[in-house]
């Protein structure tokens, strides 16, 4: 049976012509192999699972440097856990609401 890892890094980018390498880039950064990446509707989507909090805080900080890059849509550190609060350095995923703006 699958089980989810306590502790989740997300990074989102967008898969355009200029961000060809940007993968091993995120890899080298992290220090680590991401344990789940997806390519969907043009992003690429990579994960980050550990059981150990202070492992997947450390991914994260080695990560935020890459929030100023506007290829970089969501950068965030989830857990399965009740009591803990999320840390999010970026979230500018598209939404309804943002890609409506302006259409009648």
């Amino acid at each position: 049976m699958f089980r989810l890892p306590t502790y989740d890094v997300v990074l989102w980018y967008w898969v355009r012509p200029g961000t060809t390498g940007y993968r091993g880039k995120f890899i080298n950064a992290a220090e680590a192999y991401p344990s789940e990446a997806t390519e969907y509707q043009g992003m690429q989507d990579m994960h980050w699972g550990t059981e150990k909090e202070a492992e997947a805080k450390a991914i994260l900080e080695r990560l935020k440097p890459f929030i100023f890059d506007p290829n970089v849509v969501l950068l965030r550190l989830s857990s399965t856990r009740v009591d803990f609060e999320p840390i999010t350095c970026k979230d500018e995923r598209p939404s309804k609401r943002t890609s409506t703006l302006g259409h009648a």
